[in-house]
């Protein structure tokens, strides 16, 4: 039917989309007339729509396909013009609230800005603003983030409620191609660098240094070579990672099967323990063999999740050991400057 063709020829754009425009990693959410119906600080637990009569459900609905996202790997933060205390009660009291405290990896619930706050949500994530998505009622605050924060793609939800939950259902950058381990755990893993994050900080105070706190992470990295275990994931750190990567050139699964295969190339990953938990797989290094003794790394790269911590010259350390037990005398490598990785 029209319908149906209608559909598939958005959702074939849509994939081509996300292969041209950075994907979107980051949800940042207002809280009143877009999580639910009313203002708290006016109206308060009893009195805002969130529940199974209209409008109300409308809001459950729309949290149901939020939390949806978070399931597939997207960060839910969020930026809202409140009291903290009035919002921290819906998240934990209200019965019918579907996300609550745990699903947010930041936030920032005050009457500063919400330029600012972006900017500040930014800066704790350590993502990029181009990776953000805002979400609000408000026409005059999404007017506002899409002339300060151009970057930011802002979505205004609809004025009438029983559109809000079909909202972000054509935004192309929020299509998934594959779905790993990491991203499941992705606020899981924010939450622990919020902890390592506030270690650092009581290291600072009390005087300590940068070595001192890396030493009290007690970190252990397992490296693998030519694993064909996560290549979703190694793939997808090749078309996500932008900060710590060296070239920015990007593979898919099929390419990195076949530079797996291949005895021209050398495929290595490394996951990262410590004292608050598994990072899961956040380094991998692409060695191409030039001759018996030389080899090039084609591409190393890094999550942004761990950079500050050494990794990547533990990782390159090990790797050039490795090598030199091979008989490899010589190692050349490619920077290829981009917006982000300087």
């Amino acid at each position: 039917t029209p319908l149906a063709a209608n559909e598939f020829a958005r959702r074939l754009v849509n994939l081509m989309a996300i292969s041209v425009y950075p994907k979107a990693k980051v949800i940042a959410l207002d809280a009143d007339n877009t999580l639910w119906g009313g203002i708290i600080g006016e109206d308060g637990i009893n009195g805002i729509a969130l529940g199974p009569e209209y409008p109300g459900n409308t809001f459950v609905d729309f949290q149901r396909r939020l939390l949806d996202l978070q399931k597939r790997g997207f960060i839910l933060a969020l930026c809202s013009k409140n009291n903290t205390e009035d919002v921290h009660e819906i998240l934990d009291n209200h019965p019918h609230q579907i996300l609550r405290r745990q699903h947010f990896a930041a936030e920032r619930i005050n009457w500063l800005p919400k330029v600012d706050n972006l900017v500040s949500l930014s800066d704790e994530l350590n993502l990029g603003l181009d990776s953000f998505i805002f979400v609000d009622d408000s026409s005059h605050e999404c007017d506002i983030i899409r002339s300060r924060l151009p970057q930011i793609e802002v979505i205004q939800t609809p004025s009438k409620p029983v559109n809000i939950p079909m909202c972000l259902e054509q935004v192309a950058r929020l299509e998934i191609l594959s779905l790993t381990e990491e991203d499941t755990l992705k606020t899981k893993l924010y939450a622990q660098e919020k902890q390592r994050k506030q270690l650092k900080q009581d290291a600072n105070a009390l005087g300590g240094d940068l070595n001192s706190y890396l030493a009290s992470l007690k970190m252990k990295m397992h490296i693998e070579i030519d694993s064909r275990k996560n290549i979703a994931r190694l793939s997808q750190l090749t078309q996500k990672t932008n900060q710590f990567n060296v070239t920015t050139r990007r593979y898919s699964e099929q390419q990195i099967l076949d530079f797996i295969e291949s005895d021209k190339w050398i495929v290595s990953s490394f996951t990262l323990n410590d004292i608050f938990g598994n990072s899961g797989i956040v380094g991998l290094a692409l060695f191409h063999r030039l001759a018996d003794e030389a080899i090039d790394i084609d591409n190393f790269l890094m999550s942004c999740r761990v950079i500050g911590r050494s990794a990547e010259s533990a990782f390159l350390y090990a790797m050039l050991d490795y090598f030199a037990r091979m008989g490899i005398t010589q190692v050349t490598a490619t920077y290829i400057p981009t917006q982000k990785n300087n």
